[in-house]
C-alpha cells in the first residue's frame, strides 16, 4: 500500500535526487527492520519514544511510496526507489541518513512545484506542523491528482521557481542580520520572542503569552506558551527561543524538559520547541529528538519568517531591516 510522507529535506539533496533525516551516528542502512533500528536507537537514548514514530515513517518507505517536500510558498513531490544511504558529514549530520528518491518534474525538465495556493486548507494546515516527517495519508487523493497533472502548472510552476531563489538570498541575508545584531529588535531576546508571536498569530495562535523570565524554578523555563482551537496537530506549544549567534548549547533543551506542564502533555496535544537563530551541533540535534524537543534552528526560522513576510506588520519589517513596498522579482 502506497504511503504519503512529508519529509523536511535539506535543499542539496534535493538536488541530489533524495530526501534525509539527522542521526548522524546511525546508519539506517544497516538495518533490517525498523523495530532492530529503534531497539538500537532505545539503548542509546532510553527517552527515545516521542520520536519513534518519526523514525519508523522514515525507515519503513518504500519504493512507490510519495513524499511532500514543503518549500517556500510551495511543495516539491516525490516518489521513493529506495536506496538507503549514509553520508555523517553531510550538512554536520543534519541529513546524515538518505533515501533515493525521483523527484516529480514537468517536460522542460525543472521540478514541479505546486503551490501551497491550489493545497485544500486541511492540507495546508498540516504542513504547517513543523515535524520532520509526519504521515499525510488523509490526503492521498489530493496528492495524487497533483501527480496527475504535472505537466499543467507551467506559468505558475515558473513563477514558483523565481520565488525560491529570491528566498535563498533573502534568507542568507535576514539570517546574517539576525545573527549580528544588525537589525532594530528589542534587545536581550524580547524582540525575537515578540517576533515569534506575530508568526505564531499568523499561524492561527489566537493564545500566545511571552512568559516573564524565570517562570519556575531551578532551570526549568520556557519563553513562550501559544494555544490553538483550530490546529489539531499541535494544540499547544511551548517555546524557549534563543537569539545567539553562532551555535546554541543543549542548555535550552534541559531547560524545555525541566519545565512542568500537566495539561495532556504529550506529543499529540503538547509539543515543546527550541527555536534558535543560531545553528546547532549534531549531538545536541539528536539528543533534542531523542527528548521529543522539537528544533528550529537559523535557517529554518528564515524560512518560515520569509514564508510569512507578505503579512508582518510594517512595523516589524522595518525592524528588520526589510523594505514594505512591493517590488519586482525576475526579468
Amino acid at each position: 500500500m502506497t504511503k504519503y510522507i512529508l519529509v523536511r529535506t535539506p535543499k542539496a539533496l534535493i538536488e541530489q535526487n533524495k530526501i534525509g533525516i539527522g542521526w548522524s551516528k546511525v546508519d539506517f542502512s544497516q538495518f533490517t527492520t525498523a523495530d532492530d533500528l529503534i531497539k538500537e536507537l532505545k539503548s542509546e537514548h532510553p527517552k527515545f519514544s516521542r520520536a519513534r514514530k518519526q523514525v519508523k515513517r522514515f525507515f519503513n518507505l518504500k519504493q512507490g511510496d510519495v513524499i511532500v517536500v514543503p518549500s517556500y510558498k510551495s511543495v516539491l513531490l516525490a516518489v521513493v526507489s529506495g536506496e538507503k544511504t549514509f553520508d555523517p558529514d553531510f550538512d554536520d549530520g543534519h541529513g546524515a541518513n538518505q533515501i533515493s528518491v525521483n523527484y516529480l518534474k514537468q517536460a522542460n525538465g525543472k521540478l514541479l512545484r505546486i503551490a501551497r495556493s491550489d493545497l485544500t486548507e486541511g492540507l495546508e494546515r498540516r504542513l504547517r506542523i513543523r515535524q520532520t516527517v509526519a504521515d499525510l495519508k488523509d490526503f492521498s487523493n489530493e496528492l495524487d491528482k497533483f501527480i496527475a497533472k504535472k505537466d499543467k502548472f507551467s506559468l505558475k510552476n515558473e513563477y514558483l521557481h523565481i520565488l525560491a531563489t529570491e528566498q535563498e538570498t533573502f534568507k542568507d541575508e535576514l539570517i546574517k542580520r539576525l545573527r549580528h545584531g544588525k537589525t532594530r529588535l528589542d534587545a536581550g531576546g524580547y524582540g525575537l520572542e515578540k517576533l515569534i508571536k506575530e508568526l505564531l498569530q499568523l499561524e492561527g495562535y489566537t493564545d500566545v503569552e511571552i512568559l516573564s523570565k524565570k517562570n519556575q524554578s531551578g532551570i526549568a523555563d520556557v519563553d513562550i506558551i501559544a494555544k490553538s482551537s483550530s490546529n489539531p496537530f499541535a494544540p499547544t506549544l511551548l517555546i524557549q527561543a534563543k537569539h545567539h549567534r553562532g551555535e546554541t548549547s543543549a542548555h535550552a533543551i534541559k531547560q524545555l524538559m525541566a519545565y512542568e506542564y500537566n495539561d495532556n502533555d504529550d506529543d499529540a496535544h503538547v509539543q515543546r520547541w527550541m527555536i534558535t537563530t543560531a545553528d546547532i551541533n549534531n549531538e545536541t540535534a539528536e539528543q533534542a529528538f531523542t527528548q521529543g524537543i522539537h528544533v528550529m534552528r537559523g535557517n529554518t526560522f528564515a524560512e518560515w519568517l520569509f514564508d510569512h513576510f507578505e503579512n508582518l506588520s510594517d512595523d516589524t519589517k522595518l525592524r528588520l531591516g526589510v523594505g514594505v513596498l512591493p517590488t519586482f522579482i525576475g526579468a
